[in-house]
């Protein structure tokens, strides 16, 4: 840790959404992408970093489909409406989506 916290890297959204990312692309189950972007939305309510954008939303939804995990559909829907609500959703969120529907 950084005795000087001016200095001290924080996670940003790039951060999130590579190891996200890499979450997707390892065995996995949909437990530890869940726990990471819980992780972000604590960071995020305590003023520590940066709302999270579309790509990292996006990168969630993707570890969670690329579990394969047939419990995640419903989450996954979940996360994907309030993504509509909110318009925070684009091509690549769709695309995630018909990706899930074709898996499960």
């Amino acid at each position: 840790r950084c005795r000087d916290d001016s200095l001290a890297a924080k996670p940003d959204s790039y951060t999130f959404t590579s190891v996200l990312d890499s979450i997707a692309r390892s065995e996995h189950s949909f437990h530890r992408a869940e726990k990471v972007f819980h992780r972000i939305e604590k960071l995020f309510q305590d003023g520590i970093v940066e709302r999270p954008t579309i790509p990292v939303y996006n990168a969630y939804l993707n570890a969670l489909v690329s579990s394969k995990d047939v419990d995640v559909l419903d989450r996954v829907e979940s996360i994907f409406a309030t993504m509509i609500t909110e318009r925070n959703a684009n091509i690549r969120s769709y695309n995630t989506m018909l990706k899930a529907y074709s898996q499960f």
